[in-house]
C-alpha cells in the first residue's frame, strides 16, 4: 500500500499513525497571558521645522498645526507630556485637548480624549529680538502610559 493510502486508511479507521501498541496520554492545563500596556506617538506631517517671517515677528506670535499618530492598547491610561525645548518663545498655547493650555518653562501633562490621531494648534508667543528664518518646533510631545 502506498504511504498516502496508508494515511487515508488510518484516518478512516480512527487508528493512530504509529505502532498499534502506542499509548495515548492527554493532559489539560491552563494558559494565561499578560499584555503590557504600550504607547507610540509619531509626528504625521512635519519634520518640526518652522519658518518665521517678518509679519510673524511684528504680530508677536505664530500659529502652528501639528498632527501626531497615537497608537496604544490602553487609551484610558495614556498621558501626553509636552516639554519646552528652545528658548525663542516666551510661552506656547496648546489647543486640541478640549481646552487651551499654556506652556512656560516647565513641562505640562495632558490627557488626550482619544487613543488615535491627534491634532494640536500651538500658538508660539515669540520672544523679542528674533530674526526671520528657520527654527525648530519649540516643544517636544511624548506619550507615556500610567
Amino acid at each position: 500500500m502506498r504511504p498516502a493510502g496508508y494515511l487515508l486508511a488510518c484516518l478512516l479507521a480512527g487508528l493512530p499513525f504509529g505502532s498499534q501498541g502506542a499509548d495515548v496520554a492527554l493532559a489539560r492545563f491552563a494558559v494565561s497571558a499578560r499584555v503590557d500596556a504600550h504607547v507610540r506617538l509619531a509626528p504625521v506631517d512635519s519634520d518640526g521645522a518652522l519658518t518665521l517671517t517678518s509679519a510673524d515677528l511684528d504680530r508677536g506670535y505664530l500659529d502652528v498645526t501639528r498632527r501626531y499618530a497615537l497608537r496604544t492598547n490602553a487609551p484610558d491610561r495614556v498621558r501626553l507630556q509636552v516639554h519646552p525645548r528652545v528658548g525663542y518663545t516666551t510661552a506656547v498655547d496648546i489647543a486640541g485637548v478640549g481646552h487651551t493650555v499654556r506652556l512656560h518653562e516647565t513641562s505640562v501633562e495632558l490627557w488626550p480624549a482619544t487613543g488615535h490621531d491627534l491634532e494640536f494648534v500651538f500658538r508660539l508667543w515669540l520672544a523679542p529680538g528674533l530674526a526671520p528664518g528657520q527654527y525648530p518646533l519649540p516643544v517636544h510631545v511624548a506619550a507615556v502610559v500610567h
